[in-house]
Protein backbone atom coordinates (compact mmCIF):
# COMPACT_ATOMS: atom_id res chain seq x y z
CA UNK A 1 0.00 0.00 0.00
CA UNK A 2 2.97 2.39 0.67
CA UNK A 3 3.63 1.78 -3.19
CA UNK A 4 0.25 2.88 -4.36
CA UNK A 5 0.12 5.63 -2.04
CA UNK A 6 3.85 6.99 -3.49
CA UNK A 7 2.84 6.04 -7.26
CA UNK A 8 -1.08 8.17 -6.90
CA UNK A 9 1.14 10.49 -4.81
CA UNK A 10 3.13 11.83 -7.76
CA UNK A 11 0.12 11.56 -9.63
CA UNK A 12 -1.77 13.59 -7.91
CA UNK A 13 0.77 15.93 -7.41
CA UNK A 14 1.11 16.05 -11.57
CA UNK A 15 -2.45 16.54 -11.82
CA UNK A 16 -2.51 19.65 -9.47
CA UNK A 17 0.69 21.58 -11.26
CA UNK A 18 -1.28 21.17 -14.21
CA UNK A 19 -4.30 22.62 -12.79
CA UNK A 20 -2.23 25.52 -11.73
CA UNK A 21 -0.42 26.31 -15.02
CA UNK A 22 -3.44 26.24 -16.42
CA UNK A 23 -5.02 28.81 -13.98
CA UNK A 24 -2.27 30.68 -14.72
CA UNK A 25 -2.13 30.35 -18.21
CA UNK A 26 -5.80 31.70 -18.32
CA UNK A 27 -5.55 34.54 -16.25
CA UNK A 28 -2.67 36.12 -17.80
CA UNK A 29 -4.47 35.10 -21.24
CA UNK A 30 -8.20 36.85 -19.91
CA UNK A 31 -6.25 39.05 -17.94
CA UNK A 32 -3.25 39.99 -19.77
CA UNK A 33 -3.81 43.37 -20.69
CA UNK A 34 -4.20 44.88 -17.14
CA UNK A 35 -1.15 42.74 -16.26
CA UNK A 36 0.95 43.60 -19.39
CA UNK A 37 0.02 47.71 -19.37
CA UNK A 38 -1.83 48.92 -15.62
CA UNK A 39 -1.94 52.56 -16.80
CA UNK A 40 -4.44 51.81 -19.46
CA UNK A 41 -6.88 53.39 -17.36
CA UNK A 42 -4.66 56.44 -17.10
CA UNK A 43 -3.81 56.19 -20.90
CA UNK A 44 -8.31 56.33 -21.93
CA UNK A 45 -8.52 58.99 -19.56
CA UNK A 46 -5.61 61.28 -21.52
CA UNK A 47 -6.55 60.02 -24.87
CA UNK A 48 -10.17 61.62 -23.57
CA UNK A 49 -8.46 64.53 -22.34
CA UNK A 50 -6.52 65.16 -25.63
CA UNK A 51 -10.19 64.76 -27.76
CA UNK A 52 -11.68 67.33 -25.33
CA UNK A 53 -8.55 69.74 -25.97
CA UNK A 54 -8.46 69.48 -29.49
CA UNK A 55 -12.27 69.63 -30.04
CA UNK A 56 -12.52 72.44 -27.97
CA UNK A 57 -10.14 73.93 -30.37
CA UNK A 58 -11.66 73.20 -33.43
CA UNK A 59 -15.07 74.58 -32.02
CA UNK A 60 -13.36 77.48 -31.22
CA UNK A 61 -15.14 77.03 -27.42
CA UNK A 62 -13.71 78.71 -25.05
CA UNK A 63 -15.48 77.90 -22.44
CA UNK A 64 -15.27 74.55 -22.87
CA UNK A 65 -11.88 74.35 -22.73
CA UNK A 66 -11.51 76.81 -19.59
CA UNK A 67 -14.19 74.13 -17.88
CA UNK A 68 -11.23 71.86 -18.24
CA UNK A 69 -8.35 73.67 -15.93
CA UNK A 70 -7.71 73.68 -12.42
CA UNK A 71 -8.88 76.59 -10.35
CA UNK A 72 -5.44 76.81 -9.19
CA UNK A 73 -4.32 77.27 -13.02
CA UNK A 74 -6.97 79.58 -13.96
CA UNK A 75 -6.10 81.71 -10.64
CA UNK A 76 -2.33 82.13 -11.87
CA UNK A 77 -3.28 82.06 -15.18
CA UNK A 78 -3.05 86.03 -16.63
CA UNK A 79 -3.70 85.35 -20.50
CA UNK A 80 -5.76 82.53 -20.98
CA UNK A 81 -7.63 84.75 -23.55
CA UNK A 82 -4.52 85.30 -25.18
CA UNK A 83 -3.10 81.88 -25.24
CA UNK A 84 -6.83 80.57 -26.46
CA UNK A 85 -6.99 83.18 -29.31
CA UNK A 86 -3.61 82.56 -30.51
CA UNK A 87 -4.56 78.56 -30.24
CA UNK A 88 -7.54 78.73 -32.52
CA UNK A 89 -5.69 80.91 -35.06
CA UNK A 90 -2.43 78.94 -35.11
CA UNK A 91 -4.35 75.46 -35.67
CA UNK A 92 -5.21 74.62 -39.44
CA UNK A 93 -7.53 71.85 -41.14
CA UNK A 94 -9.62 68.60 -40.14
CA UNK A 95 -8.24 66.46 -37.42
CA UNK A 96 -6.33 63.46 -39.18
CA UNK A 97 -4.80 61.79 -36.44
CA UNK A 98 -3.89 61.78 -33.17
CA UNK A 99 -0.64 59.49 -31.67
CA UNK A 100 0.65 59.33 -27.86
CA UNK A 101 4.22 59.64 -27.86
CA UNK A 102 4.93 60.19 -24.20
CA UNK A 103 3.52 59.73 -20.92
CA UNK A 104 4.68 60.33 -17.19
CA UNK A 105 2.98 59.98 -14.07
CA UNK A 106 4.04 60.86 -10.68
CA UNK A 107 2.12 59.79 -7.39
CA UNK A 108 2.20 61.16 -3.96
CA UNK A 109 0.72 59.70 -0.69
CA UNK A 110 0.05 61.23 2.42
CA UNK A 111 -2.20 60.24 5.03
CA UNK A 112 -4.68 58.70 3.77
CA UNK A 113 -4.87 61.29 0.36
CA UNK A 114 -3.08 61.24 -2.91
CA UNK A 115 -2.15 63.65 -6.10
CA UNK A 116 -1.37 61.87 -9.38
CA UNK A 117 0.41 64.47 -11.56
CA UNK A 118 0.84 63.91 -15.82
CA UNK A 119 2.66 64.79 -18.52
CA UNK A 120 1.76 63.71 -21.75
CA UNK A 121 2.81 65.07 -25.24
CA UNK A 122 1.08 63.76 -28.48
CA UNK A 123 1.41 64.07 -32.03
CA UNK A 124 -1.15 65.76 -33.55
CA UNK A 125 -2.01 65.70 -37.84
CA UNK A 126 -4.66 67.77 -39.44
CA UNK A 127 -5.28 67.92 -42.83
CA UNK A 128 -2.64 71.33 -43.21
CA UNK A 129 -0.16 70.91 -40.60
CA UNK A 130 1.41 68.78 -37.76
CA UNK A 131 1.61 69.76 -34.07
CA UNK A 132 2.70 68.58 -30.97
CA UNK A 133 -0.26 68.78 -27.82
CA UNK A 134 1.71 69.29 -24.68
CA UNK A 135 -0.28 68.67 -21.44
CA UNK A 136 0.58 68.81 -17.95
CA UNK A 137 -1.97 68.39 -15.66
CA UNK A 138 -3.52 66.21 -12.54
CA UNK A 139 -6.18 63.23 -13.34
CA UNK A 140 -6.48 63.10 -9.61
CA UNK A 141 -5.73 65.24 -6.19
CA UNK A 142 -7.25 64.64 -3.02
CA UNK A 143 -4.50 66.00 -1.33
CA UNK A 144 -5.25 69.55 -3.36
CA UNK A 145 -8.49 69.40 -4.90
CA UNK A 146 -7.55 72.72 -6.47
CA UNK A 147 -5.04 71.45 -8.88
CA UNK A 148 -7.37 68.52 -10.10
CA UNK A 149 -7.21 69.28 -13.90
CA UNK A 150 -5.39 71.02 -16.62
CA UNK A 151 -2.61 73.12 -15.34
CA UNK A 152 -0.89 73.92 -18.64
CA UNK A 153 -1.14 72.96 -22.41
CA UNK A 154 1.03 73.77 -25.36
CA UNK A 155 0.18 73.42 -29.03
CA UNK A 156 3.39 73.75 -31.10
CA UNK A 157 3.82 72.62 -34.78
CA UNK A 158 7.59 72.04 -33.50
CA UNK A 159 9.31 70.22 -30.72
CA UNK A 160 9.16 72.12 -27.40
CA UNK A 161 13.20 74.10 -26.62
CA UNK A 162 12.69 75.82 -23.68
CA UNK A 163 10.58 74.22 -20.40
CA UNK A 164 7.61 76.28 -19.74
CA UNK A 165 7.05 75.22 -15.85
CA UNK A 166 6.64 79.08 -14.73
CA UNK A 167 3.37 79.15 -16.64
CA UNK A 168 -0.34 78.20 -16.35
CA UNK A 169 -3.10 78.31 -19.08
CA UNK A 170 -2.76 77.92 -22.95
CA UNK A 171 0.90 78.67 -24.34
CA UNK A 172 1.19 81.86 -26.26
CA UNK A 173 4.36 83.46 -27.87
CA UNK A 174 5.06 85.92 -24.80
CA UNK A 175 5.92 82.70 -22.93
CA UNK A 176 8.78 82.60 -25.09
CA UNK A 177 10.05 86.53 -24.00
CA UNK A 178 9.47 86.83 -20.76
CA UNK A 179 11.82 85.63 -18.59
Amino acid sequence: RAENWNLWGVEGLKRIVSFAVIVAGLTVLLCGCSIINPQSSSDDKTDELCSAIISSIEENNHDKLKNLFSEEALEKCTDFEEGFEYTVNEYKGSLTNVKPVSYTEDAHFDKGKHSIESRALYSIETTEKSYYLYMYFYPSNTIEPTKEGLYRIILLDNRAEKSYDQYAGIYNPKWDVEE
